[in-house]
């Protein structure tokens, strides 16, 4: 079974438009699966083990440095209709406590580890996963910036984090 995710019509007016934008910076270049270069060896190495465990990928979008917010993104190429599936995900291929290598432990330590939130399992599956490099998902964890290196208002100082969102209602 394979389970498809579709975006909001809105999220692809934004990705489009900011691909068209992209396009537009430099008239030079060309935007196509080939912008993917040979030093990028962890988006190669992520790419080659999706496709191996059967990820789809619509043909309107890639996935890229160029022209994402931040690392790496998935960037349309061409228009989107709204309901168009982008990508899907085997099942199997879904990271949760029952597909983690610890999904025995978290069975039989349910009781112990369930709080209110119900998100300790999948946590603890993340976090396990995350940290051990026979995991399954270690081409996709490969790609996620460590946390030193996100640029985002948590990581910040509170005097940045006063002075720069002032006004905006997330200080």
């Amino acid at each position: 079974m394979t389970i498809t995710i579709e975006i909001a019509p809105i999220a692809e007016t934004i990705m489009a438009a900011s691909m068209q934008a992209l396009a537009k910076t430099d008239e030079n270049q060309d935007i196509t699966r080939s912008k993917i270069t040979s030093d990028d060896k962890k988006l190669i190495l992520f790419l080659s083990w999706a496709e191996e465990k059967g990820f789809g990928l619509s043909d309107k979008v890639m996935v890229a440095r160029d022209g994402a917010c931040a690392h790496h993104g998935m960037i349309a190429i061409s228009d989107i209709s709204d309901g168009e599936t982008l990508f899907q995900i085997p099942r199997k291929m879904l990271l949760h406590p029952g597909t983690t290598d610890i999904s025995d432990i978290l069975e039989k330590e349910k009781d112990q580890i369930q709080g209110s939130s119900g998100w300790a399992p999948l946590l603890i599956s993340l976090m396990y996963e995350y940290t051990s490099e026979q995991s399954p998902w270690r081409p996709y964890f490969n790609l996620v910036p460590d946390f030193t290196e996100l640029d985002l208002p948590m990581f910040w100082n509170k005097e940045d984090r006063n002075s720069l969102l002032k006004g905006s209602g997330v200080n």
